[in-house]
């Protein structure tokens, strides 16, 4: 194959080289069944999908996203416990999650879980059940859905109940949202499981905190990509502190940015702002900029 870089670092197939194929070779063919729970697997462009929710993989996988840092932020069911509960009968669905404090005896018998450990989880389950509308809407893995995706549809919607009774037609009225991602949250809250799953976390006291949405800020109709450590704070507290005066932040340099704050070792996304003029603010400027 010959390859070429794309974006910052993402590696693109620009042809394929068969005439360097062995000649012995034959064709690969992409799986029809998901390996682990025989599910037909659904095609959507290059990639194959397994759909059973059910799925063991699907559900470790799904859980340790719902519990990440930039989801819930759950601290202490990353992949390995999670598989633990999984294997021992005690997760079998996604919202068992937050049903955990009822199952301590059963927990408790697992290999390196103590009192200490599973009174944390405990204590961080409880403020999960009030996350806020975005972090909700990210956990909950609609595919197309990312972390930025998320605040722009909680923003729009300002409440868990309008997303989900969102047309695509209403959805598509986001920034940033088009046909492919409406359709994808219009299928994932249609879905009867989905419905379920989140009756569910209803149950549970999981009740995501409404947001009223973004009127006019300092910063609306910027959007701000952020390169190289910053001292003063984390690069995710920067991004937040800008989206509260209205502006919107990227995760790479493209046609609609328009500023880069560049903390210390600054790397590629750097050079490529300077090749097209974007505004570049040192962090003591940026802190200039919040103070204004």
């Amino acid at each position: 194959m010959e390859i070429q870089r794309a974006v910052d670092v993402i590696p693109e197939v620009v042809r394929v080289l068969l005439d360097k194929r062995p000649a012995h070779s034959e064709p690969k063919h992409p799986p029809r069944e998901c390996p682990t729970c025989g599910t037909e697997l659904e095609p959507e462009g290059a990639f194959r999908y397994c759909v059973n929710l059910e799925c063991p993989d699907q559900l470790r996988g799904r859980i340790v996203h719902l519990c990440s840092r930039r989801a819930l932020d759950i601290e202490g069911l990353g992949p390995k416990q999670v598989g633990q509960l999984i294997d021992a009968g005690i997760l079998e669905k996604v919202e068992d999650v937050f049903s955990l404090p009822t199952k301590r005896d059963r927990v408790l018998e697992l290999d390196r879980w103590g009192e200490r450990s599973l009174a944390k989880i405990e204590q961080q389950l409880e403020q999960a059940r009030r996350p806020l509308l975005a972090r909700f809407l990210h956990a909950l893995g609609i595919r197309h859905v990312g972390e930025q995706t998320a605040k722009d549809l909680a923003s729009h919607f300002g409440s868990i109940d309008k997303v989900r009774e969102a047309t695509a037609e209403q959805l598509m009225e986001v920034d940033g949202v088009g046909e492919e991602v409406a359709g994808s949250v219009v299928r994932f809250f249609a879905q009867a499981r989905n419905q379920q799953f989140l009756d569910a976390m209803a149950q549970a006291g999981v009740q995501p905190a409404s947001e009223q949405a973004a009127g006019p800020g300092p910063l609306s109709g910027r959007i701000f990509v952020f390169t190289g450590g910053l001292q003063s704070m984390s690069r995710d507290e920067a991004k937040h502190r800008v989206e509260q005066l209205g502006a919107r932040t990227a995760g790479s340099i493209g046609k609609k940015v328009t500023d880069v704050v560049a903390g210390d070792a600054a790397g590629s996304k750097l050079d490529k702002a300077r090749e097209l003029g974007l505004a570049i603010h040192t962090e003591a400027e940026f802190l200039a900029l919040l103070g204004k």
